[in-house]
């Protein structure tokens, strides 16, 4: 292992028709960069083309991703370059191709009439592509309801998304050239909340969220991201425009409220636009949990704290401030606690090349009968380094890999100095003088050593998970840990758990991973046309899945779901051996039936590409079967 930092050039050019294209934003992401810690998918850099149309990054070997994103006021389109691979210096040519400018107006409907003058505050349309093409493209709405895009030929979702109302309404439109469009939005139910406690006194400043309920067959609100949030007033009401339909509706208390968050699933909302949906909420009251997360006496910022309540599946999260202080508000109960640096505060360490964030993650379990204060002091953890292979010895990019404390330990917290919230005078901290364990048993060296029948027990898929990396292009990760027990788990398989013990030294862990193989799909239609946006459903054979995906459940042996066909229609899943069925569901406005393959086993690696029937085949073929003709190959459902 060598502690060594070199970095490569990845430049290039951006053109149309071989003219160089100047002031055009570049963005740069690190496409096996990610874990619960690092949040959502932020780029690592960005720049603007130089009068060449040049652009320049200093980059550490890796994968990349490269989006260029033009002007908005021009005909060219955003282009993606999906996967970079830098082990040298790299140059590359982006060529940009010309839209269709799509103008419109929105058009409103019937209710939410006392504020329909606000419907339009920071409002924006939404273009998604069903084919040939994804294409996703955003723009704002004016004060007068109009809005300009850039898309390329195709056939699109149309959209509206506000944070004040909720459309789930989204008409298809072919775009062949410049056009107009006039966009109506829904008759709205004005819905009207009202948030208490539990001796109905309204609660000022909390924060409502509505979101369509989610399923399998509404992924498009997903994808669009529709939900709408208001703050309570002083009178505890909020009130937002929504569309018929179901809800999930979750409110979260002011910063400093002793309220703990609610969260109600399936709401549904009906009714006439002259009438207002009226529905209380009542928020209980716990308990503040209050602390600092500090590193080397400095406070961090931004760090994540999760908690969790022991025997639930309850999970509160903040995020410190800028001082390094986070705030919670919890029901009494046993929980876990983990808090993890923000990348941006940790110390970095460049190993192989490679950059990761130094600070191991801290764990403990409490008690919490009353208001708790907890400090958190972060260190510098050791490195787990490793590199995940096959049996062929072929590496395994892009894998998650999870780590989980055998055991965690119990901490003693003090009271925060407020009293209870039944006014009575003694803290209900409950102080726990020594360390407890979980589930999980510390064993010794020795009797690990001898292959002792009391290991401790494996995670499942039901228990908290500590730490997670990706693997990069060649296989690797790395995760920074305090001195400890730990399991890693490669992707879902907690069946091969393997039990880790990390000192003070670094620990370099090659695991050759069996029993789990990537299946490749490329979906295309029956003309050769790529197919993106289809869902590959799949479960074990001879088991439905349900419209809602179950609770994950270490009971259940083989895994079920869906992913989702990128631009060029492939998708990657990495499954256990054994027999499944695979349903590919392409967009329901688009040109293709679905295809179900009832039975494949899945033992290695393997590639398979799926060819969709357009809706006209099918029709005519389940013609043909009602006619009693026997159907081509092409029209049956493949095992």
């Amino acid at each position: 292992m060598a502690f060594i930092d070199h970095t490569f050039n990845l430049s290039g050019n951006v053109r149309h028709q071989g003219l160089s294209l100047a002031q055009v934003e570049v963005f740069l992401y690190d496409l096996y960069r990610g874990s619960f810690e690092a949040g959502g998918d932020e780029a690592v850099a960005s720049m603007k083309t130089g009068a060449r149309g040049e652009f320049s990054f200093s980059v550490k070997p890796g994968v990349y991703r490269l989006e260029v994103v033009p002007d908005g006021k021009t005909r060219f389109l955003a282009q993606s370059v999906p996967e970079v691979k830098v082990t040298t210096n790299t140059s590359l040519n982006i060529s940009l191709s010309t839209g269709c400018i799509v103008k419109g107006q929105l058009a409103t409907g019937y209710g939410f009439e006392g504020n329909r003058s606000e419907l339009f505050t920071t409002c924006e349309v939404i273009a998604l592509g069903i084919e040939p093409t994804s294409y996703k493209a955003i723009s704002p709405v004016d004060e007068t309801g109009a809005f300009s895009l850039i898309i390329p030929r195709g056939k699109y979702y149309f959209a509206s998304r506000s944070p004040r109302f909720v459309s789930t309404d989204s008409p298809i439109f072919n775009v062949g050239s410049d056009c107009d469009l006039t966009l109506g939005l829904p008759s709205f139910v004005t819905f009207e909340g009202e948030v208490v406690d539990h001796s109905g006194n309204p609660i000022e400043g909390a924060q409502a969220r509505i979101s369509p309920s989610p399923s399998s067959q509404n992924v498009l609100f997903a994808e669009l991201n529709m939900h709408v949030g208001a703050v309570t007033d002083s009178a505890g009401r909020f009130d937002l425009a929504l569309q018929e339909g179901a809800y999930d509706i979750a409110i979260e208390p002011a910063a400093g409220s002793t309220h703990f968050a609610l969260k109600e699933c399936e709401v549904e909302v009906a009714g006439s636009p002259e009438v207002a949906l009226r529905r209380r909420f009542t928020m209980q009251e716990g308990y503040r949990l209050k602390g600092r997360v500090r590193f080397s006496d400095q406070p961090l910022s931004q760090a994540l704290i999760r908690v969790q309540a022991t025997g639930t599946k309850a999970e509160y999260i903040a995020r410190t401030d800028g001082d390094g202080r986070f705030a919670l508000s919890l029901p009494g109960g046993t929980y876990k606690i983990i808090a993890a640096a923000h990348p941006k505060d940790a110390p970095a360490i460049i190993i192989d090349g490679h950059e990761y964030s130094s600070l191991a993650p801290w764990t403990r379990a409490i008690v919490v009968g009353g208001n708790t204060q907890l400090d958190v002091e972060l260190i510098e953890g050791t490195a787990l380094l490793g590199r995940i292979c096959d049996d062929a010895m072929l590496v395994r990019p892009g894998v998650r890999v999870q780590i989980f404390a055998e055991a965690i330990e119990a901490l003693e917290v003090s009271d925060s100095g407020d009293q209870p919230e039944d006014g009575s005078s003694e803290p209900k901290t409950e102080v726990v003088s020594k360390p407890r364990r979980s589930h999980l048993r510390v064993v010794s060296d020795a009797a690990l050593a001898a292959g002792a029948a009391d290991v401790p027990d494996a995670p499942d898929a039901n228990s908290t998970v500590l730490a997670s990396g990706i693997t990069d292009g060649e296989g690797k990760f790395g995760i920074f840990l305090s001195p400890g027990n730990y399991w890693l788990v490669i992707h879902r398989d907690f069946a091969n758990a393997k039990h880790i013990r990390v000192g003070v030294e670094p620990v370099l862990l090659d695991v050759t991973w069996h029993g789990w193989s990537q299946l490749s799909f490329e979906v295309v239609g029956d003309r050769g046309q790529c197919v993106p946006r289809c869902q590959v459903f799949y479960h074990p054979y001879g088991q439905e899945m349900d419209d809602k995906p179950p609770l994950a459940s270490s009971a259940m042996p083989l895994p079920y779901g869906y992913v989702m066909t990128n631009e060029e229609g492939h998708c990657r899943l990495t499954l256990p051996a054994g027999v499944y069925t695979f349903k590919f569901s392409p967009p329901d406005a688009g040109s293709y039936g679905p295809k179900v393959i009832r039975q494949l086993s899945i033992s290695s690696d393997m590639s398979r590409k799926v060819t969709l029937e357009s809706k006209q085949v099918s029709a005519a073929t389940a013609g043909a079967k009602k006619g009693n003709v026997i159907p081509s190959e092409a029209g049956r459902e493949e095992d």
